[in-house]
């Protein structure tokens, strides 16, 4: 039997013969590639077909629909830290993929900002390019990335976080943005703020 799948753009991309003595138990794993190295599948329907051997008659076709990568990002402030004479107040992000096909990511562009001025403003890449698998809701395919900014500059007043991530869809490049508002206040004891928007584009 003939196993044979195909992208969303109808173009073949594996054929794999089963002999018929593997099909004895009713069960066979068959492994394909989706997409090229170092990038990301294609979303929507693919097909695979069933084909016996040797008359090369149509068994059967199923059409499985994949919806593609989701990333999410969660924003974690942490308590301050005293670096030199300089008062830093580290960011966390943590990134996950949620949905089902893995994402090649090759850089993040950070920027926080108020009354559309600049305050903080960073781009993290990946020398390797890191690939985000299917986390399924665990923490398998979860990354993350720790930012300590200079406090000096900032106000008691509401901030924009600005997250967007660069892609590559089967070759292609693609972008995503992640935006969250929050509330910064400065005191004594340190740095507390407060998330009250998020946006994704």
């Amino acid at each position: 039997m003939y196993v044979i799948v195909s992208d969303p753009d109808g173009k073949t991309i594996g054929k794999k013969f089963i002999p018929k003595e593997n099909l004895f138990d009713g069960l066979e794993i068959v492994r394909f590639q989706m997409a090229p190295p170092k990038t990301t599948p294609k979303s929507r329907n693919y097909t695979v077909v069933l084909e016996a051997y040797p008359s090369r008659e149509m068994i059967c076709s199923k059409k499985p629909t994949f919806k593609g990568p989701d990333i999410i990002v969660n924003v974690y402030y942490d308590t301050k830290n005293i670096v030199g004479k300089e008062m830093y107040h580290p960011i966390t992000l943590h990134y996950k993929n949620i949905g089902d096909l893995p994402l090649l990511y090759t850089n993040f562009h950070i920027k926080i900002s108020a009354d559309s001025k600049t305050i903080f403003e960073e781009s993290v890449g990946t020398s390797s390019k890191v690939i985000l698998q299917p986390s399924a809701g665990g923490p398998y395919g979860s990354y993350g990335h720790q930012i300590p900014y200079n406090t000096k500059n900032f106000q008691n007043r509401h901030y924009y976080l600005s997250i967007i991530i660069s892609y590559r869809i089967s070759g292609e490049v693609g972008e995503r943005a992640i935006i969250y508002g929050f509330d910064l206040l400065k005191t004594e004891q340190g740095i507390s703020t407060t998330l009250v928007e998020h946006y994704n584009i």
